[in-house]
């Protein structure tokens, strides 16, 4: 009785394994590719990223999806590979290296004099059903060896609805890495 009953436990537990699609793990920044070798001319301006700001409930590793004007729903078959503030973060700063040739964009402690801040606060990260995303963020960029007042920037970034009936997870996580190259084509138009 005990053999035929571990034997249906095993059974059912090999089939709930395999049976069903298995949750895939996403993150907004594209793989890089073989590193630059340094340039002859080096570069003197530095920008460095700070981590970025998020709602509480939104820095997790769960990709939300909103549902209505209160409800956010968890996407099961998907999940950030990293808290959704560093996703944002190496995603935006690999989107401003590419747009800012001229810097070196970098994410840890700078202590060269050129360095300007860049601190970003998101305070709206929206994907809905049908695909479409809404960010809206606020920035300062500071020059780090100047006393001025920071540069400050806000935007609203809209990616548009998706052609797919019912989007899927990777489609959504496009549409937000849409709106992430939107913020940081926000961020240049204020350098």
């Amino acid at each position: 009785m005990w053999r035929r009953l571990l034997l249906l436990g095993a059974t059912l537990s090999t089939a709930g394994c395999l049976g069903g699609p298995h949750s895939q793990t996403y993150v907004l920044s594209a793989a890089t590719a073989v590193p630059a070798t340094a340039a002859e001319d080096p570069v003197t301006a530095v920008l460095q990223v700070e981590v970025v700001a998020l709602p509480a409930y939104l820095d997790s590793t769960d990709i939300l999806l909103r549902r209505g004007a209160h409800r956010l729903e968890s996407m099961p078959l998907g999940h950030w590979g990293e808290r959704l503030s560093l996703g944002i973060t190496h995603a935006l700063a690999a989107d401003l290296a590419d747009k800012l040739p001229q810097y070196r964009v970098v994410l840890h402690r700078s202590e060269t004099p050129t360095a300007r801040l860049l601190r970003v606060t998101v305070d709206t990260l929206d994907v809905f059903p049908d695909g479409h995303c809404v960010l809206v963020a606020d920035w300062a960029i500071a020059e780090k060896s100047r006393g001025s007042p920071p540069v400050l920037g806000r935007g609203t970034f809209v990616t548009p609805p998706l052609a797919q009936a019912k989007p899927d997870v990777a489609a959504l996580v496009a549409a937000i890495s849409a709106a992430v190259a939107g913020l940081a084509d926000g961020v240049v138009s204020t350098l």
